[in-house]
């Protein structure tokens, strides 16, 4: 007997429930020590197990971790960079929105993929992305682009804080994340993707949101010293590779 038998319908096995669970709580496990990659692991599996995975529940899960981690530790944030951010986030949410209604989804993803590459080489090369006014704005727009077309809203936002370590990490990631995850899902859930079926898969991960978040909180402290700016470009670059792989299989 299948899980859809017995929860809601869903089309699901045992073993792929208990798969899509245990992905997302390492996933989230993650998040809560990294600051973000929530989506960036497990986006990649979930979508092999059940598409509708993406975007929207794995978005409303990142809106909880997100929200988890910053209560713990975000008290070093500056509110100004946060306001900036955000909004420019919700113009480049819009152009991805337009981008899913007019575009293949897999090709403006994988042109995003290709984007995120060329930030990550200039990171490895030395280039920082300052957070003024104007990185702030064009990592925020180029964010909301690519969280909305393909999850990567926190690859591309962690090119602003990749020489920042530990809690003041996980805080400002969280900070910046966390508003625009929301216009993100307002948009998508205005455009129909986010019915019935994707708010019961939500759910569905939603304990291992809560345990991943606990396993995070209780060896944060000792994985910190781990967590340094070649961490943060290697999440980056696998995001944009698994998306671009993906896109190239389907050529």
């Amino acid at each position: 007997m299948g899980v859809g038998e017995l929860f809601w319908g869903l089309p699901l096995t045992y073993g792929q429930v208990s798969l899509a669970m245990l992905v997302f709580c390492l996933a989230s496990a993650l998040q809560g020590v990294a600051g973000y990659g929530s989506v960036v692991i497990s986006g990649p599996f979930l979508v092999l197990i059940e598409p509708r995975f993406i975007p929207g529940p794995v978005l409303l899960c990142g809106i909880v971790i997100t929200s988890l981690v910053l209560l713990r530790d975000g008290l070093q944030v500056e509110l100004s960079r946060v306001v900036q951010l955000s909004l420019s986030r919700a113009v480049g949410s819009v152009i991805g929105v337009l981008l899913l209604m007019q575009l293949s989804p897999d090709g403006a993803a994988a042109a995003l993929a290709v984007i995120m590459l060329g930030g990550v080489g200039a990171g490895i090369a030395g280039v920082k992305v300052r957070p003024t006014v104007k990185g702030l704005a064009i990592t925020g727009f180029m964010s909301g682009i690519a969280g909305t077309v393909a999850g990567l809203a926190g690859a591309v936002t962690a090119l602003l804080v990749q020489d920042e370590q530990g809690i003041k990490l996980r805080g400002s990631m969280a900070a910046y994340l966390l508003p625009g995850a929301a216009v993100s899902v307002i948009l998508i859930a205005l455009v129909g993707r986010l019915g019935e079926v994707e708010l019961k898969l939500f759910v569905l991960l939603l304990p291992s949101v809560c345990i991943g978040y606990g396993i995070s909180s209780r060896y944060r402290h000792t994985l910190d010293r781990f967590i340094s700016k070649p961490m943060v470009l290697s999440l980056a670059s696998f995001a944009a590779l698994t998306v671009l792989g993906k896109f190239l299989l389907k050529v």
